[in-house]
């Protein structure tokens, strides 16, 4: 080896050295190995031109050591190499990992956000009659995509006064219900425990979980949601939650629906005749009015008196108490039909209002 390449192998050895020293400082991993076993290679390549210069005596060692020192460093690199690659596959898989969490994450909260905005919307509408069932279907229709089952289903025991069984998909209602029919009081006892569970039953012969949360309906009532799902997986405690979280708004939703209906409900009617209040007489009366006035129909307002003979001997104080000529007062009844909007006003007179 003539003395220019070996000038080159220093300085390459000495780049060597200051580069793993540095990756060292910076605690990068398998630098310290490496950085021991480029060590050991140079100090065996200077011991083998030493016994070339004939400094040294010619040994097993001092002839191949350098050889050996240099296949431990590449079998070091190697193993270095594949540590790396692992590390870098399940870095990879934990990311990918955590991506598909965080997606299935926001996907459930988006389908909890679109919960909300349905029943809040789709609640303000329907009669009192119809806000329960209503309100369970949109809450089996946006959970089934968030968890698989095979069906899934809400029964209620004198939740609002009445029994209720909602059943998504609706072609399995009657299987569902017979399922249901036998165990209605031990469905009513876990209800009443409050406390979700999951359990292990046979169906047809084919294994299946069933999975029963309670509804956080008020006393005397109560309800369950029922998941079921085909096979030996069992729901997870983050599929548990979900669906509890889900049952708990939409329970929340109906209540409020209702009590709210029931409140403008007292505001318009009144308790004693069942009929519109003064308030609700006069915004109705405005709405038929402008809305005949838009269509070109007429509009007829009948005034009944629940005091006849006391208009027949004091006609004027009735008249001036309801702003009417005292002629009106003689007009026939007429019978109400499904044209008709009955009003109370005050305690001596009702009127009706027909738009033709």
């Amino acid at each position: 080896m003539c003395a220019g390449q070996s000038r080159k192998w220093v300085v390459a050895a000495a780049c060597a050295v200051i580069v793993l020293v540095q990756a060292v400082h910076h605690r990068t991993p398998m630098a310290s190995s490496i950085l021991l076993m480029v060590l050991v290679t140079l100090v065996a390549s200077l011991l083998r031109m030493a016994v070339l210069r004939g400094h040294l005596v010619d040994m097993l060692w001092t002839r191949f050591g350098y050889q050996f020192a240099l296949v431990v460093t590449a079998a070091v690199l190697m193993v270095g190499l594949i540590s790396r690659i692992d590390d870098f596959r399940l870095q990879r898989d934990r990311d990918r990992l955590a991506r598909v969490d965080t997606e299935r994450r926001m996907a459930r909260e988006a389908a909890r956000a679109d919960l909300t905005l349905m029943l809040q919307t789709r609640l303000r509408a329907p009669a009192a009659a119809d806000i329960e069932w209503l309100a369970f279907h949109l809450l089996l229709e946006r959970l089934r995509p968030q968890i698989p089952v095979a069906w899934a289903a809400v029964v209620a025991f004198g939740y609002h006064g009445h029994d209720l069984l909602v059943v998504e998909p609706t072609e399995d209602k009657q299987q569902v219900q017979a399922s249901i029919a036998p165990r209605s009081l031990a469905l009513k006892r876990l209800a009443l425990q409050g406390a979700p569970l999951q359990q292990a039953i046979g169906a047809s012969g084919e294994p299946c979980i069933e999975a029963l949360l309670p509804l956080p309906i008020r006393a005397p009532g109560c309800g369950m949601l029922l998941l079921h799902r085909a096979g030996n997986d069992g729901f997870s405690t983050e599929e548990m939650l979900l669906a509890g979280d889900f049952a708990r708004l939409t329970t929340l939703h109906a209540d409020e629906s209702l009590a709210s209906m029931q409140l403008r409900q007292s505001a318009e009617i009144d308790a004693l005749t069942g009929t519109f209040n003064r308030r609700s007489m006069d915004q109705w009366l405005v709405r038929a009015f402008l809305e005949a006035h838009r269509q070109q129909h007429e509009i007829d307002v009948h005034l009944e008196l629940a005091a006849r003979h006391s208009l027949e001997r004091h006609p004027a104080v009735l008249a001036d108490e309801l702003s009417v000529e005292p002629n009106l007062s003689a007009a026939p009844f007429w019978p109400l039909d499904e044209h008709h909007v009955p009003m109370h006003c005050g305690t001596v007179a009702v009127i009706t209002v027909l738009v033709c």
